[in-house]
């Protein structure tokens, strides 16, 4: 295995983990899937050594731009660069519980 596939297995738990989260308890069927899919790539991940790379770097940076909004569902936001074409997505935390607030207050 080497790195980008060792980041390819953390980023898919994240995004399973984030999945899983934004469910609902009464989701039997999808919860057991994505379960058994997490379960899958931690055992992969624990058979694997560490990388000392792995981990993202963090940066801080000012931009500006212009926030476009949030896709609730996939509990992604986007904002686009001043002067270019570039548009930056990321997460937002599990820990803002109505996501789809922020549009209705962008709107």
């Amino acid at each position: 295995m080497n790195i980008p596939q060792h980041q390819f297995l953390r980023a898919e738990l994240t995004t399973l983990q984030g999945l899983l989260d934004g469910l609902p308890e009464t989701s039997i069927l999808e919860r057991i899937s994505l379960e058994g899919r997490k379960s899958q790539v931690e055992e992969e991940l624990a058979s694997l050594p560490d990388y000392p790379d792995d981990s993202p770097h963090e940066e801080v940076r000012t931009i500006d731009g212009r926030f476009l909004g949030v896709l609730p569902a996939q509990r992604l936001f986007e904002f686009r660069e001043d002067g270019t074409e570039k548009v930056f997505s990321g997460r937002i935390d599990c820990s803002l519980e109505d996501v789809s607030k922020i549009n209705e207050v962008l709107n």
